[in-house]
């Protein structure tokens, strides 16, 4: 039999347990059915995360975007590579492994600097924004592989809107 073992990670600290050694045979034949119907899933390896050794393009974009916000919490999420930050007032921010934004969120009910909607979105995308006066309205921008998602304030609900990466509306709902 494989001698399974089960590692636990906390923080940076790693450390194994050989696990199947310590259960008697009836119920390490249980936990091994168990264990190969969840083959493929596995733990998500993340955590707290120091602010100073986020991506070089991720503190530029907090320095020149949100000085004046207090960071509350880091976070890394391993897979995929991506950075989690949490201010204070409420506004949370992921980046990829580049550094670049891939999630913006106001808090509830706050939209985004219109400064930043203009920077995150291709000029196509703002400029259909501005047009329909909309720009100071965006809560959320989510960059995902070939589309971006915003979600507009729309008197008490919200409204969204989907763009391709050039900036053409792909939906509206």
């Amino acid at each position: 039999m494989k001698k399974i073992v089960i590692a636990l990670i906390i923080g940076s600290s790693f450390s194994t347990l050989p696990l199947m050694s310590q259960i008697s045979g009836q119920n390490q034949q249980q936990l091994a059915r168990q264990l190969e119907l969840m083959q493929g899933v596995g733990p998500v390896i993340g955590g707290s995360y120091d602010y100073n050794k986020l991506p070089e393009n991720a503190k530029k974009f907090i320095r020149e975007n949100l000085k004046d916000l207090q960071v509350a919490s880091v976070e890394r999420d391993l897979t995929p590579l991506k950075y989690e930050v949490k201010f204070v007032d409420g506004t949370e921010i992921e980046f990829n492994s580049k550094g670049e934004v891939i999630d913006f969120e106001a808090p509830d009910g706050s939209s985004i600097e219109c400064h930043i909607v203009e920077k995150l979105l291709p000029s196509k995308a703002y400029r259909h924004l501005k047009d329909k006066k909309l720009e100071k309205k965006v809560e959320k921008i989510d960059r995902e592989n070939s589309k971006i998602e915003i979600e507009i304030i729309k008197g008490n609900s919200l409204k969204e809107l989907v763009f391709n990466l050039d900036g053409k509306v792909l939906k509206s709902k």
